[in-house]
């Protein structure tokens, strides 16, 4: 395995460390409810970046619960890139930073000096909380991934982190 760990590393520039505990998160309900519960049980900090973070019955949730770890004294902070901020109008940033909450959109202006960047996005999707707890995968908050009747769920994995590959993602 020594080649993969030498593309690892070269990659991501963060040594494999040990001792850590994966859980897989398949689908909208089990993901957002695990992320929603370690964001209510945040003590100091709570660390959200996503590439969608639209309002909704999942976004709502989650702004809600960002909002409660806030209350509660938690440092909280939203990086939403600004492209995927613009899928539903008001965007969740707005609801957020009326509330409060520190949150930013990554690269928010494309004007025509910017249009040979347009693809450089921030498609990362991790949640960091209390240093301990971390989620990534390929979920936006977004109500897609909630089921729903007459429309088809769209599907995709997040991953409950655990050990210190957090600190790295944090």
């Amino acid at each position: 395995l020594r080649p993969l760990v030498a593309l690892g590393d070269g990659a991501v520039r963060r040594p494999l460390v040990a001792g850590n505990a994966v859980a897989l998160l398949p689908g909208g309900e089990r993901a957002y409810g695990e992320m929603r519960a370690a964001i209510d049980r945040a003590e100091r900090s709570v660390t959200l970046c996503t590439y969608i973070f639209d309002p909704g019955t999942a976004g709502d949730a989650f702004a809600d619960a960002l909002a409660r770890a806030q209350a509660r004294g938690a440092h909280v902070r939203v990086l939403i890139d600004a492209v995927g901020a613009r899928y539903r109008w008001p965007g969740a940033h707005r609801r957020l930073r009326a509330e409060g909450i520190p949150a930013e959109l990554f690269l928010p202006r494309l004007t025509p000096a910017w249009l040979p960047f347009v693809n450089l996005r921030n498609h990362r999707k991790v949640l960091v909380v209390d240093g301990k707890v971390g989620f990534t995968g390929g979920m936006n908050i977004r109500d897609d991934f909630l089921p729903a009747p007459g429309r088809p769920t769209f599907m995709d994995l997040q991953a409950r982190l655990e050990g210190p590959v957090v600190e790295q993602l944090q």
